[in-house]
């Protein structure tokens, strides 16, 4: 299942991992740079079935940190978090070149640079 092998990437990374429904991870995370540097959060991730060919898509944040706005043209704004629920906003945020190297290390570098960009 590819929950589980996201997750064990994760852990070898030294990530805390709390599972949720089949296919839904979520890690603490502390935001290294940027306008929300040091903030705590809570990162919620959607794992496809087929992990480590298809990656998972947008992150889902708690608590949130920018404003919802479910219909931007340029994913700058968030929507409200369906799976993970009402205190959680969805990043729709695409991650690109996956083929280059599909590991949960390469993932959490974009989730990384997505944080430290908001």
């Amino acid at each position: 299942m590819g929950r589980d092998k996201f997750k064990d990437g994760l852990e070898v990374l030294g990530h805390t991992v709390e599972l949720k429904d089949e296919d839904k991870v979520i890690i603490p995370f502390v935001i290294a740079e940027g306008r929300f540097a040091n903030q705590q959060i809570k990162v919620g991730i959607q794992v496809p079935p087929d992990f480590d060919m298809t990656p998972p898509g947008g992150i889902h944040i708690s608590p949130r940190l920018i404003p919802i706005n479910p219909n931007p043209l340029d994913h700058t704004r968030a929507a409200v978090s369906q799976p993970f629920g009402d205190e959680w906003e969805y990043l729709s945020r695409p991650f690109n070149q996956w083929a280059l190297k599909r590991t949960a290390k390469r993932y959490m570098e974009y989730v990384a640079h997505l944080l430290n960009t908001l």
